[in-house]
Order: structure tokens, then sequence, then C-alpha cells
């Protein structure tokens, strides 16, 4: 795996849809370098719970609640969390109902673009969105913000889409913006 882009101390990463197995394995990593990291989704309650676990081993998390569909949680979301912990740096959007016109990530973005440093965006998309939401990505991407997609077959196991995702954050992908990353499980696609 290819290392951070930028020293991860002091940054914020928003993870939606951060309790369930690819999350985890995604704020997981991003916590151990120091990250700090918003824990966020449709359940209060599993984003608190997985909060509690991560405090427990002295990372800092803290629990939000998000409706993609109501803009205006979207936009305390965005309140909230620079509030809390300051100007997000990274969104990870691993939850479906985040999907076109992608109002968490949209929001997201302009709070890291208005914070003048730099910004990644990683959405996994159902594969059939993938080309759109690759679009969209490219549209967002400008000065220092990154955005990408990726999308996985049914092949792909948690741990190929989350070091996808996290490949997404490193050096080795400071230039790529709107690109779409298709994740398999073994072997390549015919």
């Amino acid at each position: 795996m290819s290392e951070p882009a930028a020293a991860y101390r002091e940054q914020v990463a928003v993870v939606v849809g951060g309790y369930d197995r690819i999350g985890r394995l995604v704020c997981e990593p991003l916590a151990a370098r120091g990250v700090t990291v918003a824990i966020t989704g449709p359940s209060a309650q599993q984003a608190a719970l997985y909060c509690r676990e991560l405090t427990d081993l002295s990372i800092t998390a803290l629990p939000y609640v998000v409706d993609p569909d109501d803009a205006a949680m979207v936009h305390r979301l965005v309140a909230d969390v620079t509030h809390d912990l300051g100007a997000p740096d990274i969104l990870i959007g691993l939850l479906p109902a985040d999907g076109p016109p992608y109002p968490v990530a949209t929001a997201m973005g302009k709070a890291m673009a208005e914070a003048d440093r730099p910004g990644r965006i990683v959405l996994l998309v159902p594969h059939a969105e993938a080309p759109r939401a690759a679009v969209w990505a490219l549209r967002t991407s400008s000065g220092t913000l990154r955005a990408n997609v990726l999308s996985a077959a049914a092949t792909a196991s948690a741990e190929q889409i989350a070091g996808a995702a996290l490949m997404l954050l490193g050096r080795d992908a400071d230039r790529l913006a709107g690109a779409h990353i298709e994740v398999h499980g073994a072997g390549l696609p015919d």
C-alpha cells in the first residue's frame, strides 16, 4: 500500500457508513496514522458504538447521523464536523444512499475547498453508476481537491475494497481526479 499523500497529523476524515466492515477497514488504518475520524450514517447507534470501540483504543472518533436526502441534515453535518473536529480533509463515501447528486460528498467537497487545504473524496458506488459518478468526481476536483470513484465486483472482498479506498488517499494517487477504479476479486476480468 502506498504512503499517505501528506502527514496525517491533524487531519479529519469523514467516513459515511464507517461502521460496517469496509468502513472499519478504512477507519482503523487512518486512525492509526493520527487522523481524527468522524463516522456517520443513518444509524446513530451503530456510529456511536463503533466510535466507542475506537475511543477505547485511544483513537479520536466521533459519531454523526446523516440522511443524504435531507439537505438541512447534510449542511448540519458539515457544520458540526467542522466545529467539533476542524475542516474535513478526507471523505470516504460508503453509503449507497448518498447517490447522485452526491449531497454529502458535494457539501464536504465545498468545505474542503473553502479550507484551502488538500482534500480527497473517495466514493464507493454501484458499477452501473460509476461512469456518471466519475464525471461528477472530475467536475468536483479542482486545485488541491481530488475526487475519485470505486466500484466493486461481487467477487471483491471488503479488504480489497478498503485497500483500494486507502490507495486513493496515498501519494501514488496525488494526480488522480475523476478516476474510476473497479475492484475485482481473484484474478482480472475477462
